[in-house]
């Protein structure tokens, strides 16, 4: 879809001043008469721009078909995990060979460096805080029911947990603990794709690493 809307663009434009034009609206509106005769710029950026645009807002089921020749075979059979993984890295990505970069924590944590734990990123590595700070977490996620375990049901429990402890202290070290990234999504949303057993399994793993 991306290409096919691209080339048409190439030494052509249509009479509104539109850049996205499906391929039944290209059928209709292209006409030879608007085709320049100055050499058309074949543009990478604006390439990936289109094909950002397609991924961002085709249905996460026809992209799921699209991404099997991307993605380990066994992603595929994760099909919940896959689903909402793509759900959320989707708006990140400009090629679908891209997810796997984007999404390969969420499947299984890689190996991090304490260091990256450490708030602010520029201090040395308090272990009895951040060991306090995520204990406190793990505390407080386990008393969420299973129905509320979602980005709007952790936000609402956890973020009044800031006011106290300050956000960068307690959602820093808890991001990187589920994720082992210096970037990556937030927290709550991380949470709501791995779900509440494996979110402890990973807190409880850095606090064990801390230890």
């Amino acid at each position: 879809e991306a290409i096919l809307n691209f080339l048409a663009f190439l030494g052509w434009h249509p009479i509104h001043d539109r850049e996205i034009l499906n391929r039944d609206e290209l059928v209709r509106e292209f006409d030879l008469k608007r085709v320049q005769k100055a050499g058309a710029i074949f543009n990478v950026e604006k390439l990936n721009w289109l094909n950002a645009h397609y991924i961002k807002t085709a249905k996460t089921a026809e992209l799921i078909k699209k991404l099997k020749d991307f993605v380990p075979k066994e992603w595929l059979r994760q099909k919940e995990l896959l689903r909402k993984a793509l759900d959320i890295e989707k708006e990140r990505m400009e090629k679908l060979s891209d997810f796997k970069g984007l999404a390969d924590f969420f499947f299984e944590l890689p190996a991090y460096d304490l260091e990256l734990l450490a708030w602010p990123r520029t201090a040395a590595l308090n272990k009895e805080k951040i060991l306090a700070n995520l204990k406190l977490l793990v505390e407080e996620i386990s008393k969420i029911f299973k129905a509320d375990f979602n980005k709007d049901g952790l936000t609402k429990a956890i973020m009044p947990l800031t006011e106290v402890w300050g956000r960068g202290e307690l959602l820093w070290p808890l991001r990187v603990a589920l994720s082992g990234r210096e970037a990556s999504p937030g927290p709550f949303e991380i949470m709501d794709v791995i779900g509440k057993e494996e979110s402890l399994q990973r807190i409880n793993a850095a606090i064990e690493k801390l230890k």
